[in-house]
């Protein structure tokens, strides 16, 4: 476990860590400062594209052990390792996306720290995240983009009528915030881990914290009519199935995936995709902002070292936001 912290302490001080000095890797050969592009050099009143990506990245842990959480994944930290991470961050600059969803992650700090580490002269500045009491898996919001508002339903109990049970334990992985976009515009986004596990209980689990991101988003739309909207993440559910209706049309916020006109890619698993279980999701007014055919499932790597990274596929989309 030393050899592991001591392995990200390295890439923070310099040295054969950083990618352009690391011999052999995907990064190796990457000019970094090309690929991290300023994507606000527009002409003045025309709308900026603004891409969006959402990523499941697997038991991502930082090399310490938190000792709040007790599980052995986080404990003696299974980290990955650092041709991976390497791997990680070239795909990020492949894809290039100015705000990220990612789920799974221990926190916004070990974000931060992998970004500065591995993608030095990186122009991610927000953060957004709201750790789990007692739990590493967690979703945080990167950004390019200031952050307002963050909203989380760490919380917020749900009550299972079925089983007789109430929790909210899963909660921690339901995280809003507001993203302060070009001028005075702002759109909302929601990143979502829905509760794992096929079988019925699990069904209905996730149509109850459908319900609480439902009353969520209204709430923000109540507050701002007219709000532009984006939902992403790692569902676990599948196209059209019950809890994709909870959430898309079970509440008053209406929300409509790009990806649903041209069949729902598979995301999972990654170097063999045969389900689809990540999203991206938008109400009407982000709609209006919707770049035609911007939405993808990018593969920066072959699927095997896409496996390495993550069980899961990236999907991505753009928005072009007024100024």
């Amino acid at each position: 476990m030393m050899t592991r912290k001591l392995t990200w302490g390295l890439v923070l001080l310099g040295g054969c860590a950083l990618l352009s000095a690391c011999g052999q890797s995907p990064v190796a050969s990457t000019d970094t400062a090309a690929l991290v592009t300023n994507q606000y050099v527009v002409p003045d009143g025309a709308p900026v594209p603004i891409k969006v990506m959402s990523w499941n990245l697997e038991h991502f842990v930082d090399p310490f052990d938190d000792p709040y959480v007790k599980n052995e994944k986080e404990d003696t930290p299974e980290v990955k390792p650092s041709e991976v991470l390497q791997s990680l961050a070239y795909s990020i600059k492949e894809i290039n996306p100015d705000v990220m969803i990612l789920e799974e992650v221990e926190s916004d700090r070990a974000v931060r720290l992998f970004l500065d580490s591995f993608l030095p002269g990186h122009d991610y500045k927000y953060y957004a995240g709201v750790e789990a009491m007692d739990w590493y898996q967690n979703v945080v919001i990167v950004s390019r983009l200031p952050i307002g508002r963050i909203v989380s339903l760490r919380e917020r109990e749900i009550t299972s009528a079925t089983q007789n049970r109430t929790r909210n334990d899963i909660n921690n992985r339901l995280l809003g915030a507001e993203i302060l976009g070009p001028g005075r515009s702002r759109f909302f986004v929601a990143g979502l881990h829905l509760k794992a596990g096929r079988p019925d209980a699990d069904v209905e689990w996730r149509k109850l914290q459908a319900g609480i991101v439902q009353e969520m988003l209204a709430h923000e739309s109540a507050a701002e009519p007219g709000l532009p909207i984006l939902v992403a993440g790692d569902m676990n559910m599948l196209p059209k199935s019950e809890e994709y209706v909870a959430l898309t049309e079970g509440g008053s916020i209406k929300l409509q995936s790009p990806f649903e006109k041209w069949g729902f890619p598979f995301t999972h698993t990654a170097d063999a995709p045969e389900r689809t279980f990540d999203y991206i999701f938008h109400n009407s007014a982000m709609e209006a902002f919707y770049a035609a055919e911007s939405a993808s499932v990018p593969t920066p790597l072959s699927p095997q070292d896409m496996r390495k990274i993550s069980d899961h596929l990236p999907v991505v989309a753009t928005y072009n936001i007024p100024q």
